[in-house]
């Protein structure tokens, strides 16, 4: 486990993630993921609202690939090894836990090489009524409510290939913008499945300017299927 301080903590996960040219986003809200650059992306979000919201800012994108329900609905549909990444960016707080551990367990199916969460570390309290609207003035209120937390040995006690980096001082405004009376930390889960020998993690490939393969044909053909499947 590695400390680093809010303004380098991106720049160290960098060092240690690998250029993926398929992803799986899930839970993103109305923003995807930015680490990666990938050939495809696939969100997977629940929220109808944060999908029309998705679809209106990326929809123009090609790479994008938009599923709307819960991922306990779409993942199981997804053949083993079958996505390089994963991404669930502040995802698992909003869990309960046996929840969050059946969300890892599934991303650890699913990826061919890397699953890369990150979370507050221990239970932050963010709340909001049922009709409450979100920080984005949305009606997604139940969606953001943090139903559990997380220390990187929740990790560990999945697969000891889980690695953590963890920024001590990353949160400083709360649910409403408001800043914090203390920052509160949040970690990242890195869980390394396995990379080929010829990968270029995103520093490296940043550094370089250089850019992705093409797009495999199994990522598409599990992309039409799961179309097939939701429709």
């Amino acid at each position: 486990m590695r400390e680093v301080p809010r303004a380098g903590v991106h720049g160290e996960i960098a060092r240690v993630l690998y250029c993926a040219e398929s992803v799986l986003d899930v839970g993103p809200g109305i923003n995807p993921q930015w680490y990666f650059k990938p050939r495809t992306h696939v969100c997977v979000e629940a929220h109808p609202p944060y999908v029309a919201q998705l679809q209106a800012s990326h929809g123009h994108d090609p790479r994008f690939l938009f599923l709307c329900g819960r991922w306990q609905d779409i993942l199981p549909r997804f053949p083993d090894a079958s996505i390089d990444t994963a991404t669930a960016i502040d995802v698992i707080e909003h869990l309960e836990r046996e929840d969050g551990f059946a969300l890892l367990a599934e991303l650890m199916r699913i990826v061919r090489h890397q699953i890369v969460i990150s979370t507050p570390l221990g239970f932050y309290p963010q709340h909001y009524e049922p009709d409450e609207r979100d920080r984005w003035g949305m009606d997604g209120g139940h969606w953001q409510t943090h139903r559990s937390g997380w220390t990187p040995d929740d990790m560990l006690a999945l697969d000891p290939r889980w690695r953590a980096v963890v920024s001590p001082d990353y949160h400083n405004v709360d649910q409403h913008d408001q800043p914090l009376a203390e920052p509160w930390p949040a970690f990242w889960g890195i869980f390394t499945k396995a990379v080929p020998s010829h990968a270029r993690t995103l520093h490296e490939e940043r550094q370089r300017g250089g850019r992705l393969g093409r797009f495999p044909a199994p990522i598409r053909d599990t992309i039409r299927a799961v179309r097939r499947l939701l429709s």
